[in-house]
């Protein structure tokens, strides 16, 4: 399984803006981190999945965006683990 882990996360780092990617299982451990990702996040992330399927509990597993002014990060659940995606923001063309 490990080795499949380590191929999404070389994959999902290979699409355009993307800096940085995590996986956690449910109980917010670790299971692979790449690029500006890193593992201490892991248990907050999870949470934060977590809390914003409460929100709607009968609807399925919310994608959760957090945005600053160059990153965004979204964080979104599959099955038993929780995924996170950094990427940084494309400028806005004038």
């Amino acid at each position: 399984m490990e080795a499949k882990m380590d191929s999404i996360l070389d994959s999902m780092m290979q699409r355009d803006h993307v800096t940085g990617v995590l996986i956690a299982d449910n109980q917010g451990l670790s299971c692979g981190t790449r690029g500006s990702a890193h593992s201490h996040a892991s248990g907050l992330i999870t949470a934060l999945s977590q809390q914003a399927a409460k929100i709607h509990p009968n609807l399925d597993a919310p994608v959760v965006i957090l945005e600053s002014e160059n990153t965004s990060v979204t964080i979104s659940k599959y099955g038993p683990h929780t995924g996170a995606i950094y990427k940084k923001k494309s400028p806005l063309k004038k």
